[in-house]
């Protein structure tokens, strides 16, 4: 098979996966296409469960698992971004362009996109208040695409409260959340300490 139609059937596989990754989440036509029920707009759960046996599609779900594992965020972005490059990379395959000349560009494009983003970037952390306001900032962007984005407001607080009694030192493993059934999501609190979900003996104090 000719190397352009090869790459081009290639890139056909990945534009498939994208589209369902972007296009059928949480509606109930595209759950059974998971083999399974499932009800989810998570872009790294997507696609760890859809089966793909392609390199190139490979590559993808293996970059939204990194994204997933290193920023927790972000999956879809990353998968539909990529996506896009590749089919623009396929239009100037079509128009006999080296795929070496296209990856140079590509390199050449994360050189500026770096560097503008370095420039762009500030550094609050010595002003507590701004810092702490730069924290919600994120949280919130965060939250805006999840299941709790009408409680934005009230989860950002909560988790950038949790991350600053860490004081800087990034164990988020000391972080643990425990998941109680009943009640509204606003009734979710915060609290320092050792917390164990037991009930007390007969004849025991409740306190």
């Amino acid at each position: 098979m000719h190397q352009p139609k090869r790459v081009s059937l290639m890139n056909h596989y990945i534009f498939r996966i994208n589209h369902f990754s972007h296009r059928n989440i949480a509606f109930v036509r595209g759950i059974r296409r998971l083999g399974c029920e499932m009800f989810t707009n998570d872009g790294a759960t997507i696609l760890r469960s859809v089966g793909v046996d392609n390199p190139a599609a490979k590559i993808l779900v293996d970059m939204s698992k990194v994204q997933d594992e290193e920023v927790g965020d972000g999956t879809t972005s990353v998968t539909v971004l990529a996506a896009e490059l590749i089919r623009e990379a396929e239009k100037l395959v079509d128009q006999k362009m080296h795929p070496q000349t296209i990856i140079a560009g590509w390199r050449m494009a994360t050189a500026v996109a770096r560097e503008t983003l370095q420039n762009a970037a500030m550094d609050n952390s010595k002003d507590d208040a701004k810092f702490k306001e730069d924290l919600l900032n994120i949280a919130r962007t965060t939250l805006s695409s999840k299941i709790l984005y009408q409680h934005k407001d009230f989860f950002a607080n909560l988790a950038v409260d949790a991350i600053l009694r860490l004081k800087g030192s990034g164990a988020l493993n000391a972080i643990q959340i425990i998941k109680k059934s009943g009640g509204t999501l606003e009734d979710s609190f915060l609290d320092e300490g050792f917390l164990l979900d037991k009930k007390p003996g007969m004849h025991q104090p409740k306190r």
